[in-house]
């Protein structure tokens, strides 16, 4: 469980603080209100550190793997994966949100994405011609 940024309780549980976004927002379990990871820090240089030092152990493991022939070092990749990847979720910092301010945001990426679709549809239809 992680701290929520209103109640300063853990009532964030690791799947809704790993899915948030501002138009998906985390519920806190303990007083209700809502939060999520700003995506500056989710996809910012912030979060790059621990990208990287998982990626780097992986690729040690590989590099251990020829060196030795020995195939159970393989086996460490996928954990030092996912150690990596909840490392960074747990250094991401909560921001809270309004119920009204994530209905608005849904709104615009629906659109955003609605407006995507079509030009890929027009640039696909453009093409064929």
């Amino acid at each position: 469980m992680f701290q929520c940024p209103h109640c300063k309780a853990k009532g964030i549980g690791v799947w809704a603080k790993f899915w948030c976004g501002s138009d998906m927002p985390a519920r806190c379990s303990n007083c209700g209100e809502l939060s999520y990871v700003h995506s500056k820090y989710r996809f910012g240089f912030q979060s790059a550190w621990p990208f990287l030092v998982s990626w780097l152990a992986i690729a040690l493991c590989v590099y251990i793997f020829f060196v030795s022939n020995n195939i159970y070092v393989l086996l460490l990749a996928p954990i030092l994966w996912l150690s990596g990847r909840f490392g960074e979720l747990a250094s991401l910092p909560m921001q809270p949100i309004t119920e009204q301010e994530s209905v608005v945001n849904r709104k615009f990426g629906n659109w955003f994405i609605l407006g995507l679709a079509i030009l890929v549809i027009v640039g696909i239809t453009v093409g064929n011609l």
